[in-house]
Parts: structure tokens; sequence; C-alpha cells
């Protein structure tokens, strides 16, 4: 499998809540100035998912753009951003220090690591637009657990938003992949390399020999690809700066919940959650009715056995990791009144602020609004229950949160 194509056409499922739904939607963490978010201190590396994530993590270099910026810190307080005007104004610098996000996982024999930035302003055309920005990497090995792994390819996140209109001038294309992707790190690609003339093609060609580089450690720039008009990540041709590595599972419970609950506005997406590693080298889209559900497991621990409720809905993601398409929103109830194989029910918890909550998730293929009529593809909806302590033999429910 070339991991690399299986990301055409993914990126897709925009308007889900996605799996990992927010365990505190009800206790949201508090925003605050971009420039008061303490990043985490970089961990020391102790499975081989984060050595491998240390090892091979990559350089970002900015020149016309903000720099990253950490998003949250450990009590879950969340980064405001910046008003997307005076460009460069007020993000030149991380005064107490920058932060990349990391995840790894499995797929199909390939290990995909990715590596996410986020910025407290967009650019387009080279000026600010809008607020906050989160652009990342996926690096793919052989195998993290080798002396040695092989990079095998690399995926970098652009943006697929609109282009806005501009008198006269046109400032870029739309881009309709969120993704450019390489089976092969260009030489410039790596920290420390450097290009030395050695012969003349053409007019405009040349030939170099490339010296003095690592192999392992790329580096990547937020920049204008492919003739793009909204900034985001190509390969680097000088060198950048490391920003300490936080995986997700080294991430606080109240950072994680801070940002699965985050609201970064609709055209933004957070490229660290859970959804964002899925979308983007997992998922492939299917038909709404031929999504297999996954079987309901013999609970084994506490959070399991605690977790018990019943609906009729949907299913969203098979095991092999492909994502419903959902349906159109029209003809009322139309293809939806029955789930062919079975539905299903996605669940989390978490202890929180010294009380347990269980959030339980659905999936619906349609939106609907007023009158019971559809208007939309896709709706996701969630409760979450509050138990004093799942250990006990009759917990207490002290309270539950509906979607809406």
């Amino acid at each position: 499998m070339n991991p690399l194509t299986t990301l055409s056409g993914l990126m897709r499922f925009t308007s889900t809540v996605l799996l990992c739904l927010v365990l505190a939607q009800t206790a949201l963490g508090a925003i605050i100035d971009h420039d008061k978010v303490q990043p985490f201190a970089q961990p020391e590396p102790v499975t081989v998912s984060e050595k491998a994530a240390v090892k091979y993590k990559p350089q970002l270099q900015i020149s016309d753009s903000c720099v990253s910026f950490p998003a949250v810190n450990a009590a879950g307080e969340i980064t405001g951003g910046l008003k997307g005007t005076k460009d460069t104004d007020g993000c030149t610098e991380a005064p107490l220090g920058s932060q990349v996000y990391g995840r790894a996982t499995w797929y199909q024999d390939k290990w995909a690591m990715m590596y996410a930035w986020y910025f407290p302003k967009n650019f387009w055309g080279g000026a600010s637009e809008r607020r906050h920005l989160w652009a990342n990497m996926v690096l793919w090995l052989d195998n993290p657990a080798l002396e040695t792994p092989k990079i095998i390819g690399a995926s970098l996140s652009r943006q697929t938003l609109k282009v806005p209109k501009a008198v006269f001038l046109s400032m870029g294309e739309q881009q309709k992949d969120p993704y450019s992707k390489v089976t092969a790190i260009p030489p410039m690609g790596f920290v420390g390399m450097q290009a030395i003339q050695t012969g003349r093609i053409s007019r405009f060609r040349y030939t170099y020999n490339y010296t003095g580089g690592s192999n392992i450690s790329t580096r990547v720039a937020q920049d204008y690809p492919d003739n793009s008009a909204w900034i985001g990540l190509t390969f680097a041709g000088s060198d950048g700066e490391y920003q300490d590595l936080i995986m997700w599972n080294q991430l606080t419970d109240e950072a994680r919940a801070a940002l699965e609950s985050a609201d970064f506005g609709k055209d933004t997406k957070i490229l660290i959650l859970p959804r964002a590693l899925i979308q983007t080298a997992l998922g492939g889209t299917i038909g709404h009715d031929k999504v297999q559900p996954f079987p309901q497991p013999e609970p084994v621990s506490l959070r399991e056995s605690s977790s018990q409720v019943q609906a009729t809905t949907a299913d969203s993601v098979s095991a092999a990791g492909e994502i419903t398409g959902g349906l159109k929103g029209t003809k009322g109830t139309d293809a939806c009144s029955e789930a062919p194989l079975g539905s299903q029910i996605y669940t989390r918890a978490t202890w929180y602020q010294d009380k347990w909550a269980m959030l339980y998730a659905w999936y619906f293929p349609k939106n609907f609004w007023g009158d019971d009529e559809p208007r939309r593809r896709h709706n996701w909806a969630n409760m979450v229950l509050w138990l004093d302590n799942p250990a006990l033999d009759t917990p207490k429910i002290l309270g539950a949160s509906l979607s809406r």
C-alpha cells in the first residue's frame, strides 16, 4: 500500500463532531491571551513511539508569517489567537516558547507520525486574514522499532479555503487536496543540507551536489505551496528551529479535553485531534449503509462496565478506518429509517474535577431542522453522564449534559 495515495479524497468529512467528542463540553477551558500560554516541556521519551517521534522531529522555518505558538497549557487554558489584521504584529516571537504536537499510529504495516503546529493568525496572499491556523506534516516510516527506520513518504498540509476576491489581482488558486504528498523527501528538505552547484543544464537549470545534511530530521516552512492563495507547509530550503515536542498521550487530561472542546472557527481544523490522523491517513469514505459496526465487547474494566445505554442510530466508521459518506440533506428520512448492518454508539470516559464523566455519542447521516425536514449531510449528538464513582456498587448520577 502506498500510504500517500490513501490521502486523496480524505479530509472531506468536515462536518463531523468526531468520535473523540468533548468529555468536558460543560466545563470548557478558559481562553487566555495567545502569548500567555505556557508550553509543555518535552518529556524524556520512553516508548518506541515517543523515541521515534523525537528522533524524526522536524524543524519549522518561518519567514513572512507568524511563528508557531502553544495552543493549550497544562491547566487546559486555550489560546485566544490574534485577530487577522496587521500582518505579523504580535506574533513574531513566542515569549514563553513554542510547541509542536505529535501523534503516531500503525496503518496497514506503515508507521504514521503526525507533527502539528498552531499559529495565532492565518495568512492569505502574504497578508494576515483570519484568527487561528493549524498546520501539520505526516511522516511515514517502515518500522519505528528498527535501529534506522526508513522514511517512505511525507504529507504536508495545505488549506482548501476559498480564495478571497481581489481587485484586478490573482493571489493564487484554491487547493482541492488538503495535503501535498511525496514518496521521497527532496534533498534540501533535510536539516543542514546544502546545495553546491556543479554544472549547468540550460539557462535556468543546474546540477547540484548535496552535502552536510541529516538523513533523519526534515525541515518545513510556512509558505505558499503550488501557487496556493492560502499559506501552507512546504519543505524548506534553509534551516528553521525545533520546538519542544509533546505527544497527545503526554498531555494532561485537562489539555486534551480543552483541545477537543475548543472552537477555533468553523474553517479551522485542529490538526492534532484524534480525528485528524484518522482523516489524514486512515479513512476512506464509503456508503452510509455499508459501514460495518463494531460488536460490543464484553466489558472488562470499571470504565467499560459502567458505560451502558441504548440507542438506535447509524454507524460512522468501520474497523478498517472507512468513514461514512452520510446522506444528502433532502427527502426526509428516505434511506435512513433503518441501519441495515446495525447501529453504533461511541463512548469515552474519564475523571474530571473529582467527577466521572461518561460521554455517549451517536452519528446520523442527515441533519434535521424545523418540521422534521433534513437540511444538511451528517449530524453528531452526544450526552455526558456524570457519576460520583464508577467503582461503587451503585454509583450515583450527579447530572447529565445533552448536546444541542
